[in-house]
Formats: structure tokens, C-alpha cells, sequence
């Protein structure tokens, strides 16, 4: 043992100590009792402290470093428990590993093992933690770092003996009391928090007097439940005035699913199991509606005596709630879309193959031959899941579009005169369509496609007879519309909305209401994947858009032609400051034979093969590789051959990305078509953008298609 490892021992000790020290001072113990998530981020603060303090080791030998992590971990399983603990546990081990060295296995066993005797510590302790002494704590460590030592013999023997004989005395002596000193702070800081919690108890009695409240204040017998007092706040949350409240109890208006949660927690009141409880209920107002609302109770102690009234603070949460139920409605929609978006990538390639396989043996037949008809029934089923695919694409939002500023106005107004030749003469198309309506930056098909959807949906709710109305608006939303709409954001939008005239949608239908083949029309009427379509291409023009039947008292009129209770979908998309896009669709081009050499990268086998068949057959030299690396050998290995690159973008091994920027190493002239079955719109256009490549094709494609669109990039080139 020499003085400069017990030197640098006591140092890293030192300054984990500051470090909880601050921590203290930042009140990270406040997390100790909140929610999973929470937890998980004072698992990163503390893992976040772990790696500090390994960052300035003391160094055995290369490899073999010591540092104060053993005691970080220990005390944050006494004090953090389970879930912070795993996750510091999970940072320090997995930054242990990338420090490496021999003594990295017995780095992350020390880690394991000072989480596991911490956390067994505070499970096997049934007293607060408040009542810690230095001298449990002083235990703790000892404990913890005996088993650090016994675990040195997991290096090679002779390295243990080495360092057993080096550090096991100024271990025992420096890192226990480091361990109660770390535990003394954190006693100390839930000391003090125990003891301002006392201090906002008695605060809340004396806000509860203030009728000035912000929040429900009510002062109810504990024996009956009887309201003695109410503020106007409270009343305003039920929806009944205070003498009519002062003649009830909290048992009428309890919604009944809450009310044994509620008496429960008074009985413990009473019994003194706990000093005041807080829970989220609900409330039955006078008209009949539920109200949600966070209720904290405390007891009015009188000295010797039983609590004979419980102070009650209720905040109205209702809006809150709606707003989180959106939330996690449009987080479910994402993990769907990321799902769907798979599920079509794996489809495309699929039908690649299939559409490919098909055009050869086309080609392969006499015009005569009674096999053209089979084929041609095969290649329309393919089409129609292609369609599919596509469906899940755009809701998923990785669909490549076209975006340009375009003409709102002028796309409903495109839009109806499809819809007046399709829907039928019984159901009125109402057009509300604000003259000056702004323009939007979007997809001109996708938007039509849209209205049309939803045009169509309404068509069936209404059972082909009734009113369908669209409208559109200019409207700049602020923060309080934003408050109450978690999927909204403040600024200029344009408010499409498609109102029907049918029975509404029912609560329960409403929440998946977007999600891919949900449909309540018979089988064989639909996909499921026409609001679905919707809610992605909304998306993807950086919209939103919501569904609602009001209640029949909110229906107004619209140009004298009455709004029946019905549906509503209201989508918003943002303001375009640019002149719509006037740019004609090209014509298509005539397919002409290919020529020259490609290099077909794909990694899938059926996807290759197929494109190396048809364009074969169509003239063409071609090179396969089924990986990124393989390419570049294959390019290097054919300098000056190659005239263009059809490149896939999910390739294993290297990313997009790379692969093409190795491709301009070698040759900065060669094109490179892009292809793939599910991708991103924006990496696409920032690729095409820069000029890295020079044209995408969506799988799956025709030979049409891809032949021209190579004979187009060659002739450009």
C-alpha cells in the first residue's frame, strides 16, 4: 500500500461526497417516491454521478481501476430503491465495460453486487429510513466492500493476491465511512423533508379558510361525510351552489367506483395509519357529468382526540385528463405507424418479387397463350395489396410525396366535382369555403385523397342520405386552444373540416378511430385503411386531425341548411406563405430498351434476382451485390464500367447514407437510383436535394417504370 494510492482513494471519496453533497442541494431525493418514470431519471442522475466519479479512478494497474461507484450504488439502493438503482447500475456497468481492461468483468460485479446489497438492505429494514444511525450505515459498508474484496478473486490469482495485498486495508478503512457519511446526508435531507412536509400541512389548513383559493376548499364531518363548509371554487366544480352542498355529503357526490377508495383511505386517517391521503376521483355534478379531480384530505387534530373534520383540497383535472388520454392516443398511433410502416416494407419487397416474376413470364408468352389470363388475375390481386401497402405507408408517414404550396380552395373545390358525380343525389353537399382561405404546404393527391375519404366515410354513416358539409377557415391558434389540445401548436392554420350528418361515434370506437383495418362495416366493405390514410397524410403535412360528435345542442347551421348531430373532423394543416404550385404532371414517357451496365444492390435475394431478370431482358449488363461493402468491392473492381447504381436503402452493415457517399469517393459522377419499400420522405428529398443521388422508385415497381427511369438518369448523365 503506498501513500499515493491511499491518497487518491481518499480523494475519489472526497469528492463523491461533494457530489451527493450538491445533489442534496438540488433536492434529487424528491424522486424517491414518484411515479416509474420518475424513478428512471434519478437513476440517471445517479448513474450520471457514478461515471463522474469513475472518471478520476485510481489506477491499480491498466485495467484494474478503483473509485467510490461501490458506494454510490450501495447507498443508492438503501435509499432509491429497485428502479433507480437497476437503471445506475446499467449505466456504470456498461461504461465500465467500454473503459475495458482486465479487471472489467470484476468492475461490473462490484457494480451488481453494491446495487444488490443496498436494495436487500432496504427490504430487509421495516423501520423508516429516517431512523438510519451512522453506525448501521458504517455496517452497510463494511458489507458491501468485504464482498467487493471477495470478488477481486475473479481476476487471475496471482493479480488478486496483488491487489488484495494493496488496497484491502485502505479500503476497509476509507469506504465504509465514506458509506455512512453519504447515508448521515441523505438521512438528514429526508429529515428535513419530513419536516417541511409538516410545515405545508399546516399551511393548507390556514389556506383552506381563504375563500380567495384557486382551488376546491371543503370542510367535512369525518363521522358523516356532511360538507360544514365550501368554497365557490368547489361549488363551481360540481355544478351545485353552496347551500344545496351544505346539505350533502361527499358519499352523494362520489362517483361509486371511487367511493370505497375514498372511505378507505378516511378509515386510515382515523386510525392514525397516515397523516392525510391524495388521490384522483371522480365527482357527479348536478347535471350529470363526471368530473375528474385530484382530492388531497388532511385531518383537524384536536389534542387527545380523534380527528372530527377532514380539510379536502380538490383541483379539477378534467381537462388534463382529456389531454393526456390524447397523448397516449397519439403515442399508441406512432408505435402503430412504426408497425404498419414495417409490416409494408416486408409486403413490398414481397410484391416486388411477385410483380417482377409475373412481367417475365409475360414476357416469355405468346400474346394467344390462355395463361395471360391467370397472370393478369395474379398481377391485379398483387396490385391490390400493393394498394394496401401503400395505405400503411402513408399512415405511417413514410410515404414519399411531393409537397408544394398549394391552393386549399382550390382542392376542395376539385375534390367536390369528383364528389358530385360519385356520392348520390340524396345526400346535399354543402361548400363553406373561405374565399381568401390560405395555402398549405402539402401533397396535391394526398390532400384529395383526404377529403375524399372522409367524403366517402361520411357517405356510409349517413347510410346515403343526408348533409355533408366541408368547410374550410383561416384561423391563428394560441396557447390557450393549445392548453386544451396537447396535439395542437400555436401559429397560422388552415381548419378543414368534414361534418356529416349521421348518428355520431361512439366513445369507444372514437379512441381507435385511426388505427389501420379498424372498420365497423360489414366484411368485404372496406380495407379499414381510409382514416387511417387520413391521419397519416396529415401527419406527414405537419397537421393534425381530431374527430368529435357534439352533442346535439352545439349544432348551428351553416347557410340556413341545419347541422343535424352528426360527426366532425377537424383537421388543421400550417399556413404556406409561398404562391400555390401551378406545375403541370409530366407526361409519361414511352419505355425504351435499357443499355449500359447496372449494379443491382439489394439484400434481398428475391428482390435481386427479379431485377436482374428483367433487366436482362431488357438489354442490360448487370452486377448484383446483397450488401453495402460487397457494392463498393464490386464497383471498385469494374472502374469506369459501371453507368448506374440501383442501390436499396435498408441495407445491412452500412447505412444509406455511407454507402453512397463511398460511391462518390470512387466516382462522383455515377447515378444512383434509390429504391425502397419503406423509407423516410425527408431523407429521401434531402438526398435528391444535395445531389448525392439523382432518383427514387417506390417498391413495388413496374418494369415500365424502373426501365424508364433508368433510360432517363443515363441520358441525363
Amino acid at each position: 500500500m503506498t501513500r499515493e494510492s491511499f491518497v487518491a482513494l481518499v480523494g475519489n471519496a472526497a469528492l463523491l461526497l461533494a457530489l451527493v453533497y450538491v445533489y442534496d442541494l438540488l433536492n434529487v431525493v424528491r424522486w424517491i417516491s414518484g411515479t416509474w418514470i420518475r424513478q428512471v431519471i434519478a437513476g440517471i442522475a445517479i448513474g450520471a454521478n457514478g461515471i463522474f466519479v469513475m472518471l478520476m479512478p485510481w489506477t491499480f494497474v491498466p485495467g484494474i481501476n478503483f473509485d467510490t461507484r461501490s458506494v454510490l450504488l450501495a447507498i443508492s439502493g438503501l435509499f432509491f430503491g429497485t428502479i433507480p438503482t437497476v437503471v445506475a447500475v446499467l449505466m456504470t456497468a456498461a461504461f465500465r465495460l467500454i473503459q475495458g481492461g482486465g479487471g472489467a468483468w470484476t468492475g461490473v460485479s462490484v457494480i451488481v453486487a453494491s446495487g444488490v446489497i443496498g436494495v436487500a438492505w432496504r427490504l430487509a429494514r421495516r423501520r423508516q429510513l429516517t431512523s438510519l444511525s451512522f453506525r448501521t450505515l458504517y455496517a452497510l459498508g463494511l458489507v458491501v466492500h468485504a464482498v467487493m474484496l471477495a470478488l477481486m478473486f475473479t481476476l487471475p490469482l496471482s493479480t488478486a493476491l496483488r491487489v488484495l495485498g494493496s488496497i484491502a486495508f485502505p479500503v476497509l478503512v476509507i469506504y465504509p465511512i465514506a458509506t455512512a457519511e453519504c447515508g448521515m446526508l441523505m438521512v438528514d435531507r429526508l429529515r428535513r423533508e419530513q419536516a417541511a412536509v409538516a410545515v405545508r400541512e399546516s399551511e393548507s389548513q390556514f389556506r383552506a379558510l381563504s375563500e380567495q383559493a384557486a382551488i376546491g376548499v371543503t370542510k367535512t364531518e369525518t363521522a358523516t361525510g356532511k360538507y360544514v363548509f365550501v368554497n365557490q371554487r368547489f361549488a363551481d366544480i360540481v355544478g351545485y351552489a353552496r347551500e344545496e352542498l351544505l346539505t350533502m355529503s361527499f358519499h352523494d357526490l362520489t362517483d361509486p367506483h371511487d367511493l370505497t377508495e375514498d372511505l378507505n383511505n378516511v378509515d386510515l386517517l382515523v386510525a392514525g395509519k397516515i397523516h392525510e391521503y391524495s388521490m384522483e376521483k371522480r365527482y357527479l355534478r348536478k347535471d350529470g357529468t363526471a368530473v375528474s379531480v385530484n382530492l388531497t384530505v388532511s385531518p383537524l387534530w384536536n389534542p387527545g382526540e380523534p380527528p372530527l373534520h377532514l380539510i379536502g383540497l380538490v383541483e379539477d383535472i378534467t381537462e388534463r385528463k382529456q389531454a393526456e388520454a390524447q397523448l397516449r392516443q397519439s403515442q399508441k398511433m406512432e408505435a402503430i405507424g412504426e408497425l404498419a410502416g414495417g409490416v409494408a416494407h416486408d409486403f413490398n419487397n414481397l410484391l416486388t418479387g411477385i410483380l417482377g416474376n409475373i412481367a417475365l413470364m409475360r414476357s416469355s408468352l405468346p400474346p394467344t397463350d390462355p395463361l395471360l389470363e391467370n397472370l393478369n388475375a395474379a398481377e391485379t390481386a398483387a396490385r391490390q395489396a400493393a394498394d394496401l401497402t401503400k395505405g400503411l405507408l402513408t399512415f405511417g408517414r413514410r410515404a414519399v410525396v411531393s409537397a408544394v404550396p398549394l391552393d386549399m380552395a382550390e382542392a376542395v373545390d376539385t375534390t367536390l366535382v369528383m364528389l358530385k358525380q360519385s356520392l348520390p343525389a340524396t345526400i346535399d353537399i354543402v361548400r363553406d369555403v373561405e374565399p381568401t382561405t390560405w395555402s398549405v404546404l402539402a401533397d396535391r393527391s394526398q390532400i384529395v385523397q383526404v377529403i375524399l375519404n372522409l367524403a366517402v366515410n361520411a357517405r356510409d354513416a349517413m347510410q346515403s342520405k343526408g348533409t355533408l358539409t366541408i368547410r374550410t377557415r383561416n384561423e391563428v391558434l394560441g396557447q390557450e386552444y393549445v392548453q386544451k389540445h396537447p396535439l395542437a401548436r400555436p401559429g397560422e392554420f388552415v381548419h378543414l373540416s368534414v361534418a356529416d350528418t349521421g348518428p355520431g361515434i361512439p366513445d369507444e370506437i372514437r379512441e381507435h378511430l385511426f388505427e389501420p383495418f379498424h372498420t365497423t362495416k360489414p366484411t368485404g366493405s372496406g380495407t379499414g385503411l381510409g382514416l387511417s390514410i387520413v391521419y397519416g397524410a396529415v401527419k406527414q403535412a405537419g397537421g393534425w386531425v381530431t374527430a368529435d360528435s357534439p352533442p346535439p345542442e352545439d349544432v348551428c347551421s351553416i347557410r340556413g341548411v341545419p347541422q343535424a348531430a352528426g360527426t366532425v373532423f377537424d383537421i388543421f394543416l400550417p399556413r404556406c406563405l409561398d404562391d400555390p404550385s401551378t406545375a403541370a404532371v409530366p407526361a409519361r414517357s414511352a419505355v425504351n430498351v435499357c443499355s449500359g451496365t447496372i449494379l443491382v444492390v439489394e439484400d434481398e435475394p428475391v428482390v435481386s434476382a427479379v431485377a436482374q431478370a428483367l433487366l436482362t431482358r431488357s438489354g442490360c449488363a448487370v452486377l448484383t451485390a446483397g450488401d453495402g461493402a460487397s457494392a463498393l468491392a464490386t464497383f471498385r473492381e469494374h472502374p469506369g464500367t459501371v453507368d448506374l447504381i440501383l442501390l436499396d436503402m435498408t441495407m445491412p452493415g452500412m447505412t444509406t447514407d455511407d454507402i453512397v457517399q463511398a460511391i462518390r469517393d470512387i466516382d462522383a459522377h455515377v447515378p444512383v437510383l434509390l429504391t425502397s419499400g419503406y423509407t423516410s420522405g425527408d431523407t429521401v428529398k434531402r438526398m435528391l436535394d444535395e445531389g448525392t443521388v439523382q432518383g427514387f422508385l417506390t417498391k413495388p415497381y413496374e418494369l415500365r417504370e424502373l426501365l424508364s427511369t433508368i433510360n432517363r438518369l443515363l441520358q441525363r448523365s
